[in-house]
């Protein structure tokens, strides 16, 4: 007897002790909590699975997104407790307050538990048959049965969906239009598209009214709007047809009286008026419009001054016209504070050479230092140019740099409708060690004129700039001479060399430099585009007195939706630098390919001309050697992608759906290469004989500063080997790159 009951104390306690230290390691965030309303009852009945039966034009997803009642979503670590709670309170042996104990635990934790309710479901069911009424189904009917599965002890809550036909438009009907001016009645007209023959889709049909209402309130009547905010639809169940019937009411036209400006200053310095009319796209004595009205409140915000801006109405009078009033508006601005300090990373991409650089900035920054949203910022920064992460290689960057400098930016220099001028000047002191020991000096000044097009043009900006450079290199002798060095150094060597028997340690005048940046860019999303093109165009000539030459870079990408999830794109890039042999050409402005933005198969910079690289052992093409980074005078590049995102699931943890939302994978395949890197020039055949391709797949996670980017790639054809130039000639393992990074590689 005594043997039994040492046995039972003995099981209590070690269950005791591992349910404890379960306790410990997780009532941190667990007593912070609590079960949202409902005592601990196992007398409740939850809903572990819901089901639904016949549905074939939505999926069971989107029927469960759509609808109030939700299965039940356990915690693991109350279902632990919960367990031992059970198993102490059925122990004669367990003390009263350990089973309390316990019972408390449980109940502190969220129990995740859904509990059926006959309202909420019979709610459901009118749900789901409004959305199958809303995409052309009127005839759905829908029914619930709420049952327990003894077999798999789960509480299964059961829709029947009896979808029946789909009906079909036979017409749509705008009316309340008939007085619009002709100017106004094309562009209504046009968005009136009736596609008969397709299943009824209210959204489709609110769509148009939408559109049309759009093109109402942005030329003057800013009180329209279609009635009952819904379309009517009158059903023919003989032929199982549609017809739909929207009736706008426009009321008067509004015209743009008095414009004022009111200001909350918050001690800060005002902003003259006349920039305030410089960015705005209201102007008396034109028709209002709530597009101009959007327009002018982004435009403002823009200039970095505010933190609050409204655009309001203040009193209404006829004018001589009786279809049409005159409504003052007043501008509302709250100023915040204008003087910054900054110290942080940072982590960006320049467009011009495609290198993703890190770095720490220190910052002072006025915004308003002149009285016209001129931004005055004093930095200095340190930077590793080219900075990626890739296996085997691990972190790498091809330069590190300090800089100094000071900025001015004037948001608007000349405007005119919808034309922006806007000027930037900027100073820099760079300190850049391209190879150890060996630093590069330079003072730069640099002078941009960014210019915005109106929406209509193709080009929707220009950017010329206008820079010089005076630069020295700082122990250059302990540059190795080139009479030792291979091919394969003399690419980055040689560059310095000229560059410091020009300057030696002294500054000097190396180049004046011009240059402009034409984009084309309708991307419906700027981190993560899913529809448009940007088109780059990028003309740079260099004057001397050193460096000497001309180049020309363009890139080219395409979105396209593959589906609801996916996304299609592709992009091209093309340079060329035009310069007589023996010219002097900075390294940063060569041509470089390989690495996270470019041929993924390849570590940074490590896709080498094959002409001048393709005779080298592999023992030297190593990331450890500096040398073998040889820049070229032409380059051709591009990429395929195909980018999926996961959907939200809708019957799993809602934190882990949002989290399985913002994840995505992408299958790409890269391309590319560099040459002319000496003065060898291949023709047409050989430069397509010589491009290399890999290939690989790529895991993404969505943030608010883009996704997070983790690409595993693999040479498929590789023009720099001699014997090995085939995937199927060697081990794809052993050429495989793991690139890590922050946004899309395009």
């Amino acid at each position: 007897m005594l043997d039994m009951l040492f046995k039972h104390i003995f099981k209590m306690l070690l269950g005791f002790s591992f349910a404890f230290v379960l306790h410990g390691a997780v009532i941190v965030c667990a007593t912070t909590q609590r079960s949202g309303g409902h005592e601990f009852d196992l007398s409740e009945t939850p809903i572990d699975v819901i089901k639904f039966i016949g549905n074939k034009r939505f999926t069971s997803t989107e029927l469960a997104d759509a609808i109030s009642s939700r299965a039940s979503d356990r915690s693991i670590t109350r279902e632990i407790f919960l367990f031992y709670y059970r198993n102490f309170y059925r122990n004669p042996y367990c003390p009263p307050p350990i089973t309390e104990r316990f019972r408390n635990i449980v109940i502190s934790f969220p129990d995740g538990l859904r509990y059926f309710s006959e309202s909420v479901a019979h709610d459901d069911k009118h749900i789901i048959e409004e959305l199958y009424n809303q995409h052309g189904y009127h005839e759905a009917s829908v029914e619930y049965a709420f049952n327990n599965d003894s077999l798999n002890k789960k509480h299964i809550l059961t829709f029947i969906i009896d979808e029946g036909k789909p009906y079909y438009v036979r017409s749509i009907v705008f009316t309340g239009l008939q007085d619009l001016p002709s100017e106004i009645w094309k562009q209504v007209k046009a968005e009136m598209k009736t596609d008969s023959n397709i299943v009824f889709e209210e959204s489709r049909v609110l769509l148009q009214a939408n559109a049309i209402e759009n093109i109402l309130q942005n030329n003057g009547w800013y009180f329209s709007t279609f009635q009952n905010e819904k379309p009517l639809v009158y059903t023919d169940t003989l032929s199982n047809t549609d017809s739909v019937a929207i009736n706008f009411t426009p009321g008067k036209r509004i015209k743009i009286g008095e414009i004022s400006v009111a200001r909350q200053l918050n001690e800060q310095s005002v902003i003259t008026d006349d920039l305030i009319w410089a960015v705005s796209e209201l102007h008396e004595g034109d028709w209002y419009s709530r597009k101009n009205v959007l327009t002018t409140i982004n435009a403002l915000y823009q200039l970095g001054v505010y933190d609050f801006i409204s655009i309001d109405t203040i009193g209404r009078k006829p004018t001589l016209d009786s279809n049409s009033d005159v409504c003052n508006l007043q501008i509302f601005t709250r100023y915040k504070e204008q003087g910054e300090f900054n110290l942080s990373p940072f982590l960006n991409h320049t467009a011009n050479d495609n290198l993703t650089n890190f770095g720490v900035e220190a910052s002072i920054a006025h915004r308003n230092v002149f009285g016209a949203a001129q931004n005055l910022n004093l930095f200095a920064r340190y930077i590793w140019n080219d900075f990626q992460f890739n296996l085997p290689q691990g972190f790498s960057s091809v330069s590190s740099e300090i800089q100094g400098g000071v900025s001015l930016s004037q948001p608007i220099l000349w405007f005119w409708r919808n034309w922006r001028i806007s000027g930037n000047a900027q100073t820099i002191y760079s300190r850049r060690f391209v190879i150890p020991h060996v630093a590069v000096n330079t003072f730069s000044a640099k002078v941009s004129l960014p210019i915005v097009l109106p929406p209509w043009v193709y080009f929707t900006s220009i950017l010329p700039e206008f820079s010089g450079e005076v630069q020295s290199v700082d122990h250059g002798e302990r540059l190795p001479s080139t009479e030792v060095l291979g091919s394969d150094q003399v690419g980055v060597i040689e560059p310095l060399r000229i560059l410091y028997k020009f300057t030696g340690n002294t500054f000097r005048l190396t180049g004046v430099t011009t240059g402009i940046n034409l984009a084309s860019d309708n991307r419906n999303d700027l981190f993560n585009p899913s529809k448009g093109h940007l088109l780059s165009f990028n003309p740079e000539i260099a004057f001397g007195p050193l460096a000497l030459y001309k180049k020309i870079q363009t890139t080219y990408l395409q979105f396209e939706p593959a589906g609801v999830q996916s996304v299609f794109a592709a992009k091209i890039r093309l340079g060329h630098i035009f310069a007589d042999s023996g010219n002097y050409i900075p390294v940063e402005r060569l041509f470089y390919a390989g690495g996270a933005n470019s041929v993924r198969s390849y570590g940074a910079r490590l896709l080498f001309d094959p002409y001048a690289t393709k005779s080298l052992p592999d023992s030297i093409k190593h990331p450890e050697n500096i040398g073998i980074l040889i820049g070229s005078k032409s380059l051709i590049e591009g990429s395929f992608e195909y980018r999926f995102s996961f959907a939200r699931p809708s019957l799993v943890n809602s934190f882990i759906a949002s989290q399985i939302e913002r994840m995505g994978v992408t299958f790409f395949l890269d391309y590319g290469s560099t040459y002319n890197s000496s003065s060898a020039s291949p023709n047409l055949a050989e430069i397509l004989a010589n491009i290399a391709v890999g290939f690989g797949v790529g895991f993404r996670y969505s943030t608010p500063v883009g996704p997070f980017r983790l690409d595993v790639a693999t040479r498929l054809y590789d023009p720099t080997s001699v014997d090995r130039t085939f995937i199927t000639q060697r081990n794809p393992i052993d050429d495989m790159q793991l690139h890590i990074g922050l946004g899309h590689a395009f």
